[in-house]
Parts: C-alpha cells; sequence; structure tokens
C-alpha cells in the first residue's frame, strides 16, 4: 500500500495533463469546423487573373495591406492579410475553351462564426464584386 501511493499521486498530475491536451485539441476541432462556416462563396464568369486583381483592390479598399507583387498562379490564388483570407479557384467549364470557365472566390474573416466576422466578410465580398463591375 504504502508503494502504490506516491505512484497513485505521480499518476494525479499526469492524469490532469492529459485531460489538459483533450481540451486543446478539443477547441482545435471546434475552431477549425467554425472557421469552414463563416465564409462567403461566390463564382464569377471573369477569368482567375482578372478575379485576383480585383480581390486585391478589394482588400486594399477594406483596409488590408496587400502586397502588389502577390500574383496567383495558372488554377489558384490565395491572398492573406491579418484576419481575412480570399481564396480564388479556376472552375473549369463544360468545353475545353477557357472561355466558359469560372472563378470561385470565398472570402473568410476570422476564425469564429460571429456576426462581426460575417459582416466583414460581406464587406469584402461585396467590394470584389464592385471591382469586377458584378
Amino acid at each position: 500500500m504504502r508503494r502504490t501511493l506516491p505512484l497513485l499521486l505521480l499518476a494525479l498530475p499526469l492524469g490532469s495533463c492529459v485531460v489538459a491536451a483533450a481540451a486543446v485539441v478539443g477547441a482545435a476541432v471546434i475552431g477549425a469546423v467554425k472557421y469552414t462556416e463563416n465564409g462567403l462563396e461566390r463564382d464569377f464568369t471573369q477569368d482567375l487573373a482578372t478575379c485576383f486583381a480585383a480581390a486585391k483592390t478589394a482588400m486594399k479598399e477594406c483596409g488590408y495591406a496587400v502586397p502588389d507583387e502577390a500574383q496567383p498562379i495558372p488554377s489558384d490564388g490565395k491572398l492573406s492579410v491579418g484576419d481575412a483570407t480570399v481564396t480564388l479557384t479556376r472552375q473549369p467549364g463544360a468545353t475545353d475553351s477557357l472561355d466558359d470557365d469560372t472563378t470561385r472566390v470565398v472570402v473568410r474573416v476570422g476564425t469564429f462564426d460571429t456576426d462581426e466576422t460575417k459582416r466583414k466578410a460581406r464587406l469584402l465580398m461585396d467590394a470584389l464584386s464592385r471591382a469586377l463591375g458584378a
């Protein structure tokens, strides 16, 4: 009995560490799930390069310091500044022609799904739409 008591006392802090680690992992999972729910998504008929330029203009209009040298690759592009992220992806059309391709734009602000992050994401998407003339 005297030998098991010290082992039991040593196990108590270890158990609390496991509980704390589980709580951290749980919080990270909840944050990741919420992050996927606080974005706006829209397809535009303009090509990826045009939408990327409009996204840079929109982010600057909303107060984000976007570097001028940021450029997309042929299939996608991403702009992350502060708490805002704009992801653009070329969506192939029904034919091999580039003329019927569209660009999917996903705007996310912040990490959690709140009214404020939704409002900021909407302002950013609206600015992007205006920059495209849509």
